[in-house]
């Protein structure tokens, strides 16, 4: 999501200063995220995975200007709905070499996937001390829809057991934009560092 102003508020004689731009992280708190894969060996070096993610960020509330209606002047603030999302991908990861060193050997690797997030719709409220109630302002601000994404990784994996692994990885993730009510949104990227573990069956 990239930097915004807040949305305007309307109606009556009231009017609103010039707000800064709003960047996601002041909009939202950080995000609690939650994910579960499952991978198929189809060969001693190519692996197919699935991922099923959720993760929920809280919106905040923010001085975003000030409102007046040529008498009286106050604080504005915005206050984002939650923010939730679902994720579905697929993708191949393929190792290099085989375990070295038994079970406390290093096995490097290289991956992609792409898949869908889905997200809910989010509403901005804005509101001051008696210019502008709680809850008189309220306006879409996210439309609810699927967004294409695509990943690249790097990473590896130390065994420890004859059926488990644990690894670390990174890469370089690419989200499509969101649906906006207010202002245009960017592509997101980002650069993910993930530990994981691996149970075999």
């Amino acid at each position: 999501m990239n930097a915004k102003p807040a949305g305007v508020a309307t109606g009556g004689t009231l009017n609103v200063s010039a707000t800064p731009a709003i960047s996601y992280k002041d909009a939202y708190k950080k995000a609690v995220t939650y994910d579960a894969g499952m991978t198929y060996d189809i060969s001693p070096s190519t692996t197919i995975l699935g991922r099923l993610g959720y993760s929920k960020a809280d919106g905040n509330r923010i001085k975003t200007g000030t409102i007046d209606d040529g008498t009286t002047t106050e604080d504005l603030y915005a206050q984002w709905g939650d923010l939730e999302q679902f994720t579905v991908e697929g993708g191949v990861r393929q190792y290099v070499g085989g375990w070295n060193n038994g079970l406390s050997g290093f096995r490097p690797y290289v991956g992609a996937s792409a898949g869908f997030t889905h997200n809910n719709d989010v509403s901005l409220s804005q509101s001051s001390a008696t210019l502008l109630p709680a809850g008189s302002n309220v306006q879409p601000y996210l439309d609810s829809g699927w967004s294409p994404t695509v990943a690249g990784v790097v990473g590896a994996e130390m065994q420890v057991g004859a059926r488990t692994a644990i690894g670390v990885e990174t890469g370089i993730r690419w989200r499509d934009d969101i649906n906006s009510n207010v202002l245009a949104q960017e592509d997101r990227w980002s650069i993910p560092v993930k530990l994981r573990g691996r149970v075999s069956f």
